[in-house]
């Protein structure tokens, strides 16, 4: 039977899990790596995660996901203008990625192997992602197409610049890329 203390645990778990995934990416996480990143012996992890790192991946988005939706969701769907929803949405992109120093886990999962094993789940979090920022941009006076267009390139952007801050080991570029995001969507590029 699940308890809100199990369930509290297994979260804390698959966050703790994330950062492994993050790290390694599926195919090069092993379990030694997330029995010592949790503190917990192997079997211990199946208990919590009777179907294994598959088990624990699933766990790991999802706990994830409960944070994208806290810092870059909800700031899409919110009331505001839709300058203040990009606005609030690019400080909880450079918050969830620790100004550049995080890797994506989509992003993890995607390069390392687990994008056919996991393709339904990292599809429906990039196309939930661009649908939400182009609404924005349709609300804001730029054509579906369009908005549909540059939606995507951010999200892009984004991932190449996570990539590139981590390869450099210099957050600078991506941290600027995300202050810029709200005008370069809007059209609004300063000089």
């Amino acid at each position: 039977m699940n308890t809100p203390e199990k369930n509290s645990l297994r979260n804390t778990l698959a966050r703790q899990i994330a950062e492994v995934f993050c790290n390694y990416g599926y195919e090069g996480t092993s379990m030694s790596q997330i029995a010592k990143a949790t503190g917990l012996l192997k079997g211990s992890l199946y208990h919590h995660f009777p179907k294994g790192k598959e088990d624990m991946a699933r766990a790991a988005m999802q706990a994830l996901a409960q944070e994208a939706e806290r810092l870059m969701i909800s700031p899409l769907i919110s009331e505001a203008s839709p300058r203040q929803r990009l606005e609030t949405w690019a400080r909880g992109v450079e918050e969830f990625y620790l100004g550049g120093k995080k890797n994506c886990l989509l992003g993890s999962m995607v390069l390392s192997g687990g994008a056919g094993r996991f393709q339904t789940e990292l599809k429906n979090a990039f196309t939930t992602w661009i649908s939400l920022v182009s609404a924005v941009l349709i609300e804001a006076g730029t054509s579906e197409q369009q908005a549909q267009k540059k939606a995507q390139a951010a999200i892009e952007r984004i991932q190449g610049a996570l990539i590139v801050a981590r390869a450099l080991d210099n957050f600078s570029g991506f941290q600027q890329l995300i202050q810029d995001l709200p005008n370069i969507l809007l059209d609004e590029t300063s000089a």
